[in-house]
């Protein structure tokens, strides 16, 4: 069962979510056939729809105007399959606050995805608070997920 859980601080709009992720990248389905996306992705971005529903209550309702940055942590079960690839999961996460948390996805200027096995030695600075009660749930796998406004300075 899947399930999903606010993950802290109101000034911030962040939640988890409870599951295996469903990777967006088109799948072969041999030489002559049409690329496709996995028939499981509807039902996924359903799970992330209800993780934001269930998180929303206790935000501050802001809309952020300003360049975002993402920080995404997936916490997985090493015992199982480790698929699909990070790179693979990001774009569900986004596109679902699209339009009630920003207006476009254009505006992310930053993207920080992790995947760390349970009990894997890691430090993630603030989104290690957020993750101790996902945790302790123990899931199979969870995801961390923090869109926000406030980019890393860089000096270029």
């Amino acid at each position: 069962m899947v399930q999903t859980e606010h993950a802290g601080d109101e000034r911030f709009f962040d939640y988890v979510v409870y599951g295996r992720p469903v990777s967006a990248q088109p799948e072969s389905r041999g030489s002559r056939q049409r690329v496709k996306k996995s028939g499981k992705l509807p039902q996924w971005r359903n799970i992330i729809s209800t993780a934001i529903d269930e998180s929303w209550d206790t935000y501050s309702k802001d809309f952020f105007i300003d360049f975002l940055r993402l920080d995404l942590l997936w916490v997985y079960d090493a015992k199982l399959p480790n698929d699909p690839d990070l790179d693979n999961i990001i774009k569900p996460f986004i596109d679902r606050l699209e339009g009630r948390l920003y207006q476009g996805d254009e505006g992310f200027r930053e993207m920080h995805s992790y995947k760390f096995a349970v009990g894997e030695p890691w430090s993630m600075g603030a989104l290690v608070e957020k993750l101790q009660t996902a945790l302790v749930r123990n899931e199979s796998s969870c995801m961390c997920v923090s869109p926000r406004s406030d980019l890393t300075q860089f000096v270029v």
